[in-house]
């Protein structure tokens, strides 16, 4: 049986990109929350991300990531409905990966859950291969007990 990762925030606290400790599920296995079942592995991250919507322009923290969606906390009141473009600025890459267009699916106080719409084939190759490189690293749990 092969297993996937999905991550969880590191236990010390810290904001370092990309610390954290690997959940392992088997392929199929979804996960509930907000009513809906996830199919997609979820990272949880630190990211700075500028959210330019209809009438606003602000920044946030994206805390969660996969490959059709995020979520982010930001001072800016979401609705569910509400549509954006992000810019997620990624460790160690010069230019943010751009989103489109994505829909806010849920709202609280100070976060919401987006899914990703639309992207360019480039932002969704610069996705994939980023994910990709934050599930090698869940994999090798020592090298996160030595930071």
């Amino acid at each position: 049986m092969s297993l996937e990762a999905e991550t969880l925030p590191a236990i010390d606290g810290s904001n370092a990109t990309g610390t954290a400790l690997a959940l392992l599920r088997a392929p199929g296995d979804k996960e509930r929350r907000h009513g809906a079942f996830r199919e997609c592995p979820r990272f949880s991250v630190r990211y700075r991300v500028r959210l330019v919507g209809e009438c606003i322009q602000v920044e946030g923290e994206l805390y969660s990531l996969s490959t059709s969606g995020c979520a982010v906390e930001s001072a800016a009141p979401m609705q569910t409905g509400d549509y954006l473009e992000l810019y997620i600025e990624l460790p160690d890459d010069e230019l943010p990966l751009k989103i489109d267009l994505a829909g806010v699916r849920w709202a609280t106080r100070r976060e919401f859950g987006a899914q990703f719409i639309t992207m360019s084939n480039s932002d969704r190759h610069k996705l994939q291969r980023h994910l990709g490189r934050l599930h090698r690293q869940a994999e090798s749990p020592a090298e996160f007990l030595v930071r």
